[in-house]
């Protein structure tokens, strides 16, 4: 996925045609299946806890870079772009979840067309593709 998005331009359709791409492996639940079974387990092994755990830092770092954006050196910018791909993850996990325990309970193909947006404007915050950094109001 990530290899073919990296040949558009980096912008909103790149960003947009990356959470396509994520929704088709949400719905993969075979795919999924896998994860699922592993999560658990990570949770209560202190030996497998970290390295699930870097393979999450590992997977907000592809994000970013598949969307476009090249991490500041700005501390706070880059906790929020993290952030953003981490609210990504955590929304392509509970999503594929969803989908597995209850297939057509839930469109998830509109929750994608929602998360695109709002991903692209957190990532245009701060200087990812589609805008100049800025800070938000908290």
């Amino acid at each position: 996925l990530v290899a073919e998005i990296e040949k558009l331009p980096p912008g909103e359709e790149r960003v947009g045609a990356y959470i396509a791409g994520l929704r088709t492996i949400a719905e993969d639940v075979d795919a999924y299946r896998a994860f699922f079974a592993i999560a658990p387990h990570a949770l209560r092994d202190p030996d497998l806890r970290p390295r699930m755990a870097a393979l999450y830092t590992w997977y907000r770092e592809v994000t970013l870079q598949a969307c476009g954006v090249t991490l500041p050196d700005d501390h706070s910018a880059r906790r929020r772009l993290l952030a953003t791909a981490g609210l990504v993850l955590a929304a392509i996990d509970g999503l594929a979840l969803q989908v597995a325990l209850d297939p057509g309970g839930v469109d998830d193909e509109y929750a994608f067309e929602v998360l695109r947006p709002a991903v692209q404007r957190a990532l245009a915050r701060d200087g990812g593709p589609g805008g100049a950094a800025e800070t938000p109001t908290r």
